[in-house]
């Protein structure tokens, strides 16, 4: 384990700084103390995708770490279920592409009608 900085410990590793600054809300929600720890690199373009063994730390104050673990470990496995269902990568069927176009059509019919109505106007009052 690496040397304490300044009184703070790593409680938990993440594989991305996303889930690092997520668990440092939590624990900063429920009034501890936390802090990420990362290699600055880590957020550049580049490397954000490509494949690293390096991890995101979070770091909390020496006499909290036993609370903010439980408070970590807690939360473990509650995920709501669009975080846990297969992503669907399937294209938009010919149905859903069909309701899409018939809004469309539907939207440029009423302009189409309203620059009508407006051209009837102005040449009434004319």
């Amino acid at each position: 384990m690496p040397r304490p900085i300044r009184g703070l410990v790593a409680i938990a590793e993440f594989g991305s700084k996303f889930e690092a600054d997520a668990a440092v809300a939590l624990l900063l929600s429920e009034g501890i103390e936390a802090t990420p720890s990362y290699d600055p690199a880590m957020t550049s373009m580049i490397v954000r995708h490509m494949a690293t063994d390096r991890t995101f730390e979070v770091l909390v104050d020496e006499a909290n770490a036993e609370q903010a673990v439980v408070v970590l470990e807690a939360l473990e496995g509650e995920l709501p279920p669009e975080f846990t269902e297969p992503f669907d990568l399937e294209p938009p069927t010919a149905g859903r592409r069909n309701d899409r176009r018939s809004a469309l059509l539907v939207i440029a019919a009423v302009l189409v009608a309203a620059t009508l109505a407006t051209i009837l106007v102005m040449t009434a009052v004319s």
